[in-house]
């Protein structure tokens, strides 16, 4: 293209002998300037065609993260729900005296649990840090995303540390009270000293608050997550199309 417009340039400059030097040497700077302003402009188009494979990648990488914690996230839910009803038979067994039942022994178990360890992976936020925020062009995406791990996965793992206090008592008193099966399973060892101690009682209902507690946590993650998931899922469809 620049030998195309060179021809021009030298046509025009020896239809007029007395300017032919004066304009053969503006066009030469022409040519100059127009040769740097294309390689610039297909060096910036490379440069952000890069970029957005760069964006894309990171922001699927994001999103399989995020479902890979909504699974976690449901999983932990449906426990507690199951637990929830672990207390209740425990309860109810003790104040019928139903010493016999042979599915009890995980009850005992599952109804101390207060499921205050939820890890919420963070590797496709933290890849995404490295990479740097600015890699993403949508705004509103981007705050919501930081919001996502900086406050709704940071409270959640704040609030964690209540249940974890808890923990050390209700093992110690697995321990000290209960005798474990082969199959990880709790019996007591007096059944009718344990229906009586009102310490036992009072674990199980700070773990079944504990539960009703992280259940409300739970929740409110996993919605969040899928909206957010949601907004990456649109714009990895907008991408798409754009290309």
């Amino acid at each position: 293209m620049i030998n195309f417009f060179r021809k021009i340039r030298r046509k025009l400059a020896d239809d007029n002998k007395p300017l032919k030097y004066m304009r053969y040497a503006i066009g030469e700077i022409v040519l100059v300037v127009v040769g740097i302003l294309i390689a610039l402009s297909v060096n910036n188009w490379n440069e952000f065609k890069k970029d957005r494979e760069t964006e894309k990648k990171a922001i699927i990488n994001l999103a399989e993260n995020m479902e890979l914690n909504i699974n976690q996230v449901e999983r932990k839910i449906a426990r507690i729900q199951k637990d929830n009803i672990s207390g209740q038979i425990v309860l109810a067994a003790i104040q019928n005296n139903e010493q016999t039942v042979d599915t009890l022994g995980q009850h005992f178990h599952w109804a101390l649990v207060n499921h205050s360890n939820l890890a919420l992976s963070k590797a496709g936020y933290e890849s995404l840090k490295n990479i740097g925020f600015e890699i993403l062009r949508n705004e509103i995406l981007k705050k919501e995303i930081v919001n996502l791990y900086e406050n709704t996965y940071l409270q959640l793992s704040v609030s964690q540390q209540w249940g974890g206090e808890l923990n050390p008592d209700t093992n110690n008193y697995l321990i000290d009270h209960f005798i474990r099966g082969e199959d990880a399973s709790y019996m007591p060892v007096n059944f009718n000293e344990l229906a009586k101690d009102q310490y036992f009682y009072g674990l199980i209902n700070i773990a079944e608050r504990q539960r009703s507690f992280y259940m409300g946590q739970y929740e409110r993650a996993l919605v969040e997550t899928k909206r957010i998931l949601q907004l990456i899922k649109d714009e990895l469809g907008e991408s798409d199309a754009d290309q």
